[in-house]
């Protein structure tokens, strides 16, 4: 249980089965899993955790796509039958397979088009709070020196 505050947070089990896996980076070396958003490394191995599924659909589908090619190029059949319903599964899941891909392509691409302008727009931002923060610096010495020469003046 963790505290936040006067309120309480406590994970589903579902949170902390899926945390309790181990943790690799890139180049499959075990790395601390820890929760620490802020870590690179740690963003990195959630994204290959997050992968694996993905992954296992895709060679499935290119298992039964080969399964289904070696299927319907048999030519030892011992009685005649009608491969309508295997060409028609075999290119459906052709289809399918190279949909997947195709969608993982556009999600990339998106997902990276999205990330480029959120960095920029951040980058914009903080520029824009530069400035601000330059100019209020600059009108508060001018400022000062406003009230000292009206200070010298009276006195």
């Amino acid at each position: 249980m963790v505290l936040y505050g006067e309120e309480s947070y406590e994970p589903f089990p579902l949170v902390i089965l899926f945390h309790s896996f181990p943790h690799f980076d890139i180049n499959f070396s075990l790395i601390n899993s820890t929760f620490n958003p802020s870590s690179f490394v740690y963003k990195e191995s959630l994204g290959i955790l997050a992968a694996i599924p993905c992954a296992w659909l895709i060679l499935n589908l290119l298992a039964f796509l080969v399964y289904f090619v070696s299927r319907c190029c048999q030519t030892e059949w011992t009685q005649k039958r009608n491969l309508t319903a295997l060409k028609w599964t075999l290119a459906v899941i052709s289809f399918l397979c190279c949909g997947a891909i195709g969608v993982g392509f556009f999600g990339n691409d998106e997902a990276h088009v999205a990330v480029q302008q959120f960095s920029d727009a951040t980058g914009s931002i903080q520029a824009m709070i530069d400035s601000v923060q330059n100019q209020s610096l600059s009108l508060e010495k001018t400022l000062k020196n406003k009230v000292r020469q009206i200070g010298r003046a009276h006195v």
